[in-house]
Parts: structure tokens; sequence; C-alpha cells
């Protein structure tokens, strides 16, 4: 899981090899279902992430592998 991580992080680069074109990597993170809204909040699936952008009073962004 930790070499998976480093790999979302680094841009789809891992050990110094691109494996993994960095634009399709970004599109995996773009919300492609909304789940649910609130005044407050938006909740979206990426592809393999569940993002929670919270407008109001919380931390931001929120993003978890799912």
């Amino acid at each position: 899981m930790t070499r998976y991580a480093r790999l979302q992080l680094n841009e789809g680069s891992i050990d110094g090899k691109q494996v993994i074109d960095a634009a399709a990597l970004r599109e995996t993170h773009r919300p492609q279902n909304i789940m649910r809204t609130t005044n407050t909040s938006i909740v979206a699936y990426d592809l393999g992430w569940e993002t929670v952008a919270d407008k109001g009073g919380g931390s931001g962004l929120n993003t978890a592998v799912t």
C-alpha cells in the first residue's frame, strides 16, 4: 500500500521510473460521480477515490482510498 500511495503522490512515477502517464493518473483523481451534496459539502466518487469537499467549517478537502 505504501508503494501505491507513493505512486499516486509522485504523479505516476515510482523509484525514478514513470509507470503511469501523469495526465491519466490525474484523471482518476477528478470527480466522476457526485454521490450527494449538502449546503456545505459535496461527496464525489473519483476512480478509486472518495472525495469530500467541505465548504463549511470543516478542514477543506478529504480523500480516502476505497
